[in-house]
């Protein structure tokens, strides 16, 4: 049956929902009521995930659940002030808080119909943190490819001319190169289970425009020309030829095109016929 927990016991509603115990509505609502900041935020959408996986919550539950988390978050716009899919997370742990709403999110959407709009924002986010969450993924939930691709080829917002970025979302402070490379590293993980030509090319693209928007970018676009994705070294040649560029971007674009990976070398994401 269900197990009452008093409001000052509410610290145990984590541990609970990891049990696959039921938990009043009410109690929940107040667990998250209490969130304060950040880590609170955070630590409770962790668990309405592990939640959710356990038993404890139905996904029409879950959903609901998370949308009071959300405002009780600040419901975060872009910068034309529509809806978005973005999370202000604790730096060194949002990695788990977007893993955590990915999963809720995809889990809840066969079944419910209000995580299913939910799909459109995720489809056209430039949070670089929910990309790569979406990559990371890939591997294990393949179908989620047709959103990262939709996502890469959205159009972007206006994008600062430096190396970090504080945008779309104020709190959002990432390095490009950093979280690119982890894009790339989960589409070469789920080479086998993912149509690879397409989402290279997406990424290739998105690419292309943060490089010509004066980010430092080149150098993970010739990663994708090293592992075989083919719109990568038609870009960099566009690069490399662009006078509106930094000559010294155009030198790099251009001796990342001459450095064109040996025929034998088999690359990782060449196309190739996706197996699921």
């Amino acid at each position: 049956g269900a197990v009452e927990v008093q409001p000052a016991y509410i610290e145990v509603v984590a541990r609970l929902l990891a049990e696959g115990r039921t938990i009043h509505r009410q109690v929940l609502e107040q667990w998250i009521e209490a969130a304060h900041g950040a880590s609170g935020i955070q630590d409770r959408l962790q668990a309405l995930a592990v939640g959710l996986d356990a038993g404890s919550l139905e996904p029409a539950a879950a959903w609901i659940l998370r949308g009071l988390l959300l405002e009780r978050a600040g419901e975060p716009c872009d910068v034309a002030g529509a809806p978005a899919w973005h999370w202000t997370f604790m730096p060194d742990l949002a990695d788990r808080g977007w893993a955590a709403d990915l999963t809720l999110w995809w889990t809840c959407r066969k079944t419910v119909s209000l995580a299913r709009e939910h799909d459109v924002l995720v489809r056209r986010t430039h949070s670089m943190l929910a990309l790569a969450a979406l990559a990371d993924a890939l591997r294990s939930t393949p179908k989620l490819g047709a959103f990262l691709e939709s996502a890469l080829l959205a159009p972007l917002p206006a994008v600062p001319h430096r190396r970090r970025w504080r945008g779309p979302y104020p709190h959002e402070e990432v390095e490009f190169d950093v979280v690119f490379a982890r894009i790339v590293r989960g589409l070469v993980r789920a080479r086998n289970q993912v149509d690879v030509a397409r989402l290279g090319d997406a990424l290739a693209r998105n690419l292309q425009t943060r490089i010509q928007h004066q980010q430092p970018l080149v150098g993970v676009l010739a990663s994708l020309h090293q592992l075989g994705v083919p719109t990568a070294a038609h870009i960099l040649a566009e690069l490399a030829t662009d006078e509106r560029l930094d000559p010294q971007v155009q030198r790099e674009a251009l001796v990342a095109l001459l450095a064109a990976p040996h025929p034998d070398a088999r690359p990782l994401l060449a196309h190739q016929e996706a197996s699921a």
